[in-house]
């Protein structure tokens, strides 16, 4: 896994990416589900990576770099901590996720050849993005939302 920040509509943002670092490769847009990227989301890139694909995930709460991990269990226990997982995940808007997607289109297409296809995947909250990708660029020929 490699970490590089790229300039997103609201600041830069954290990309990870996964496998080989090659134009010809097809790229998959990995977007996670409300927790942020993390160790789950990471372990699936790989995954995904070792299949032949250029994985690239974003980190959708760049907004609000600098921010403690966010956890599943918060969701499941009262008080400030669930408070601040769903003030950060109701702070995502339907504008917010084209804005963003938008700008991982780009990024993936500068970092590819022109005739390089693209896939979008996301799980849970990140499948508004995956869908939203499979419709704003022909290059998208597959989306998936789990």
């Amino acid at each position: 896994m490699n970490r590089f920040e790229a300039p997103f509509p609201r600041g830069n943002c954290p990309v990870f990416s996964f496998g080989p670092d090659d134009k010809s490769v097809p790229v998959v847009l990995f977007f996670p589900d409300a927790f942020g990227p993390r160790e789950a989301s990471f372990a699936v890139a790989d995954e995904i990576a070792a299949q032949g694909w250029r994985v690239l995930m974003p980190d959708q709460f760049y907004d609000a770099i600098p921010y403690e991990p966010l956890t599943p269990k918060s969701l499941f226990e009262e008080g400030p901590e669930r408070d601040r997982v769903m003030q950060m995940f109701m702070s995502v808007t339907m504008a917010k996720i084209d804005e963003d997607v938008t700008a991982m289109l780009a990024l993936a297409s500068e970092q590819s050849a022109p005739d390089v296809a693209f896939a979008a995947l996301g799980y849970c909250m990140g499948g508004r993005y995956a869908l939203s990708a499979v419709t704003a660029s022909a290059r998208v020929k597959f989306a998936g939302a789990f």
